[in-house]
């Protein structure tokens, strides 16, 4: 049977496509990570506290370690006095033990030394020295005005974590506070998730590279950097291939050097409908099954995704508008589910449509939107405080890409749906797609 051409294959939602996407990813596997390159990655496993955190008791205040016991009689009346003997320094250990009637002076994060449970702070003791009825010796000893509870200033071994405890849980990305964690508990690497990799390549012959000379009928390719970036952010290792112009032969060479060591290709161009689009002939020439071959969706909806459970191969739009959202609705949880993380929900929240009427026939469409708010009292409905109000942030054309420079979120049309002016709205931050 003939292959049906592009055209006459039916276009499905965004949203059944994420899902088709999703159902065959799962983490790629694990790896041990040195902490000093763990920033962003994610924990492939349940941390678990290996030691109690302090793992000693310890003084919380420089001071005097005491036998709480020793000074239950002090008052301003009849003081109380102890005998130093002997000093200890954060990272020290004395190995003594606390006789009755004696005291060791101690700095903050000293360990607590045997047969003491208390700490007074210096300015709260009365320094002296005084002279011993044997051989006539100076000792130092201090005062005490004032009792002092067992456990007074005192840091006591797994207040802060317990051996054992759960920390995080698998699928966490790790900021700089779980990493200070890890090494807190005294470890120096961790278990993460392996990341993603893939490769990127621009396709078309009329694309020149940021910064040289443009021909006449060429145009700047800007996807590549934006797509690397999104991808990196999603947690993806990205190859960049370059511009490859519309040679199949050039092209499959290109690729099939690399498909071997890498996760997922991505190309932007060749997902339509033109002479010159490859992107499908070359999914069939890698042997690939075609699980989505084009998108209800505008701008977007040129998007060839398959996958044969190992090797995975999406070819965006050339367009740069379409491009962005096809990257960050399908690849963007793709790499987030290959990659160990947890896929978050969208982020959304109300507003008012305070744009002309518009409606998403033909196709679903994605509005760009710009935000601001008003008082209440000039909503239309009473309200007390301020009201979101959403706009159209420029054109919506497809090829306008600087609309997104004053878009602060994405208005979701399904097919079918239009929306009026005064509508109530559920928008979507564009802000989220950049987080890590």
């Amino acid at each position: 049977m003939a292959e049906r051409p592009l055209h006459q294959l039916p276009r499905i939602d965004w949203m059944q496509a994420r899902s088709l996407l999703l159902r065959d990813a799962a983490p790629l596997g694990q790896e041990s990570v040195f902490l000093d390159d763990a920033l962003g990655r994610v924990a492939a496993i349940d941390f678990v506290a290996p030691l109690d955190v302090p793992p000693f008791d310890r003084a919380a205040m420089d001071g005097y370690a005491v036998r709480a016991i020793d000074t239950r009689a002090a008052t301003p009346q009849v003081p109380v006095a102890l005998r130093v003997v002997g000093s200890e320094a954060a990272g020290q250990y004395w190995e003594g033990s606390l006789a009755p009637g004696s005291c060791l002076r101690i700095m903050t994060g000293a360990f607590l030394p045997a047969g003491s449970d208390a700490v007074v702070p210096l300015e709260e003791t009365i320094e002296a020295r005084v002279m011993t009825g044997a051989g006539g010796m100076e000792e130092q000893v201090i005062h005490l005005t004032h009792p002092v509870a067992s456990g007074d200033h005192v840091g006591h071994a797994g207040e802060d974590v317990r051996k054992g405890s759960q920390l995080f849980p698998s699928g966490r990305v790790l900021t700089p506070l779980e990493l200070a964690m890890i090494g807190h508990c005294g470890l120096a690497s961790l278990s993460c998730f392996r990341r993603p990799r893939v490769a990127l390549a621009a396709t078309g012959s009329e694309l020149v590279a940021p910064g040289s000379s443009l021909p006449p009928g060429a145009i700047y390719e800007s996807n590549t950097v934006m797509l690397r970036t999104l991808l990196e952010r999603a947690g993806a290792q990205v190859q960049v291939l370059g511009i490859i112009p519309d040679d199949f032969d050039r092209l499959y060479q290109q690729v099939e050097d690399v498909l071997p060591e890498i996760d997922l290709l991505v190309t932007t161009g060749g997902a339509s409908l033109g002479d010159y689009d490859l992107g499908r002939r070359l999914l069939h020439e890698l042997g690939l099954p075609e699980t989505i071959a084009r998108l209800d969706l505008k701008p977007g909806g040129a998007f060839l995704y398959g996958s044969d459970g190992r090797r995975r191969y999406a070819a965006l739009s050339g367009n740069p508008t379409s491009a962005f959202l096809g990257a960050v609705l399908l690849l963007r949880p793709l790499i987030q589910r290959l990659g160990g993380r947890a896929l978050a929900p969208l982020q959304r929240f109300s507003a008012r449509w305070g744009g002309p009427q518009m409606s998403a026939s033909g196709r679903s469409r994605m509005l760009r939107v710009a935000l601001h708010e008003i008082s209440a009292d000039d909503a239309v409905q009473e309200e007390k405080g301020t009201v979101m109000v959403a706009e159209p942030a420029g054109s919506q054309a497809s090829n306008i890409f600087s609309t997104f420079l004053r878009t602060d979120a994405l208005l979701y049309l399904p097919f079918g749906q239009s929306v009026a002016p005064q509508d109530s709205i559920e928008v979507w931050p564009l802000h989220q797609f950049f987080e890590r």
